[in-house]
């Protein structure tokens, strides 16, 4: 039991994990996307988020988009409000931040206005039928 502790404290469980259920879901399987949907994910897993944006299935791919643009918009007002030392930055944070940057125009984060309620009830929704 210690060292399954030990285990789950030192490796990085959200990024394993998100990585398997994407694959999973490119590969077909639309199930694993409850664990998206539900649980919520550290900056580490939402960096394996993104060949979903490439997802064949339109309800995921939109929820994705949304998702991430959320996402982009909490960390850029996070770095615009902090002012703090060292004890702030996280390398998970940055690259996020810098990954989502670099596909900022395919995000569209200055259109998601209604749409991004609607997206992302609907891709709530349709993950919950698996939980």
């Amino acid at each position: 039991l210690a060292l399954a502790m030990y285990a789950y404290c030192i490796l990085p469980v959200d990024w394993l994990t998100t990585n398997y259920n994407v694959r999973r879901i490119m590969a077909g399987d639309p199930a694993p996307s409850v664990q998206i949907s539900v649980h919520p994910l550290s900056a580490e897993g939402l960096l394996q988020l993104r060949p979903l944006l490439a997802c064949d299935d339109a309800v995921i791919r939109d929820g994705i988009r949304v998702m991430l643009a959320e996402e982009l918009v909490r960390l850029e007002a996070k770095k615009a409000r902090s002012a703090a030392g060292w004890t702030a930055y996280q390398i998970s944070e940055q690259r996020l931040n810098q990954q989502l940057n670099a596909i900022r125009g395919e995000l569209r984060v200055e259109e998601v206005g209604q749409f991004k309620f609607d997206a992302r009830d609907a891709f709530d929704a349709y993950a919950y039928q698996w939980y």
